[in-house]
């Protein structure tokens, strides 16, 4: 989905994604993709350590490489620290696994905009 809410500043804010994987490809090699904009900074997230880094140059790194698989739903994110302004926050899974930001056709990504005010 492509989601949008806004908050007020000092609000928790609790990010969470999750996947039913109902394909053809369940156990293909996949890129996962988890990652934050706000402005020009990227943050990416890494998915075996559950940390993320910020900011990110630009293009976010991979948060994983697996076979593509359900993922059950996680809390990537929760915090009442983030600053004022538009925060976009990314999961997407990438069928073409090579570490890389794909073009148009392999990438399918959900998104969530969060304007804290």
């Amino acid at each position: 989905s492509n989601d949008y809410l806004s908050i007020p500043f000092g609000e928790l804010l609790s990010v969470r994604i999750g996947m039913l994987a109902k394909s053809s490809w369940v156990g293909s090699p996949v890129d996962w993709w988890i990652a934050a904009r706000n402005g020009a900074n990227w943050y990416s997230y890494d998915w075996n350590t559950s940390t993320w880094s910020a900011p990110a140059a630009p293009p976010p790194s991979v948060a994983a490489q697996s076979g593509f698989a359900n993922v059950p739903e996680t809390e990537i994110l929760s915090t009442s620290t983030l600053s004022v302004g538009q925060w976009v926050f990314f999961f997407g899974v990438d069928s073409v696994q090579d570490g890389s930001l794909p073009g148009a056709g392999s990438l399918f990504i959900n998104k969530v905009t969060v304007d804290i005010k």
